[in-house]
């Protein structure tokens, strides 16, 4: 009896320190989760807005939580980079297409993917020189329009866009 009583204290005692283990290793894997920053870093490849569209369709996006984890396509161009800091500091969204803007250039209806409303500086490449920031999808609401590069965006728009066009 007394044999019987060990065994079953002992597998008790061995399931709520397994128990006490595995909700710690939890813990630790979500305090961890919680600390590490989130996906920062992306590039997207976008097409031109097409005669008749409003906006570019995303064609891929690959992101990294360091900007040297996001590798750039040779093949592609660089149309515009949002950074979150002013100055062109900070996390940074760099936006890709085939060819260089025009009139029609390139648009963003949702950015929806980190840097919504988090945005504070602007730096436009390859003929994009002109920009147009919404703070509402869709071209929506209050908007900023400018030529060339914003090291800050302005407080009228700062942390506020969700929306973006930029063109020739």
């Amino acid at each position: 009896m007394k044999s019987k009583l060990r065994q079953t204290l002992k597998l008790t005692v061995a399931a709520v320190l397994a128990a006490t283990a595995v909700s710690a290793t939890t813990q630790t894997a979500a305090t961890a989760a919680e600390q590490e920053p989130a996906t920062m870093h992306c590039v997207v490849v976008l097409a031109k807005i097409q005669p008749g569209e409003k906006f570019s369709r995303e064609i891929s996006r690959r992101c990294s939580t360091s900007p040297a984890g996001v590798q750039k396509s040779a093949a592609l161009i660089n149309l515009a980079t949002l950074y979150t800091d002013a100055d062109f500091k900070g996390y940074s969204w760099t936006f890709q297409g085939a060819e260089p803007c025009d009139a029609a250039g390139y648009g963003w209806r949702e950015i929806d993917w980190g840097i919504d409303n988090d945005a504070s500086s602007l730096r436009v490449y390859n003929n994009c020189r002109w920009s147009k920031m919404y703070d509402e999808v869709n071209y929506g609401g209050d908007y900023k329009a400018g030529v060339d590069d914003y090291a800050f965006i302005g407080h009228e728009m700062n942390d506020r866009i969700s929306s973006l066009i930029v063109h020739a």
